[in-house]
């Protein structure tokens, strides 16, 4: 139904009337099953093809995301502004929201994050040992390529010599790629941050939508996905949140 409260609806009908067998009860139900259909197989494209303004088709199903964040790219808000569209146009439609992660992308991203956080997060000790007041935020922490280099050099001692009892040969320096790849190797993200992360995104799709006040809380619903990644990805990358219209 439209705003209006009306449902308007196109139905290509086609036979000969000096046709004994021509039905019109006949055809106008065949026309509303592939209607019906077409609805529940592809409920964005049918839902689109019925508002002038609003193009996509099964595309806005699919919300990407960058390897390893939550937030919404330009080209996913754009495609959020046109299911809100949708959604004004058709009030008695609801969306519901599935939240996925990439776990092979998503993980490199993130243990890189945690790399740079020990690193931060030592500076930050440090200066809280060597100062009275209070050291920076972690994220308001500030580094010189020569203070880079040292923390990372603190957080390979700790993480790395410290667990492999392993000192490095005399005369052999490390890079920092070299140090950093050593690292990694020790930290671990674990299933459940990928899912927090496929939450997150979910979550900033579902506030993206709740912006419009014309949109109430009450038509967006959040799922909680049985598997990790999209068993149905539909050729988008699997970060990614899928919409489902009701």
């Amino acid at each position: 139904k439209n705003r209006k409260g009306q449902i308007k609806l196109k139905l290509p009908l086609s036979g000969r009337l000096d046709d004994p067998q021509f039905n019109l009860t006949s055809l106008i139900a065949g026309s509303l099953r592939n209607i019906a259909t077409n609805a529940a197989s592809s409920p964005f494209s049918f839902a689109s093809s019925l508002i002038s303004g609003v193009s996509g088709g099964e595309k806005l199903r699919y919300i990407e995301f960058r390897d390893g964040r939550a937030a919404l790219t330009d080209t996913a808000k754009k495609k959020l502004e046109t299911v809100r569209t949708l959604l004004y146009k058709r009030p008695k439609l609801n969306l519901v929201l599935t939240g996925y992660a990439a776990p092979e992308k998503d993980r490199k991203i993130l243990t890189h994050k945690m790399l740079e956080k020990k690193i931060r997060k030592t500076r930050q000790e440090d200066l809280e040992q060597k100062n009275d007041k209070e050291p920076p935020e972690l994220e308001n922490i500030e580094l010189t390529p020569k203070q880079y280099r040292k923390y990372l050099r603190y957080v390979y001692k700790k993480e790395v010599r410290t667990k492999e009892h392993a000192q490095t040969p005399r005369g052999e320096r490390l890079t920092e790629k070299e140090m950093k790849e050593k690292i990694k190797q020790h930290l671990t993200v674990e299933e459940a941050q990928l899912r927090q992360l496929a939450k997150q995104r979910m979550n900033n799709v579902k506030n993206f939508m709740l912006q419009d006040d014309r949109i109430p809380g009450k038509r967006i619903f959040t799922s909680r996905a049985e598997s990790l990644s999209p068993p149905d990805p539909g050729g988008f990358t699997p970060a990614q949140v899928q919409l489902d219209l009701q």
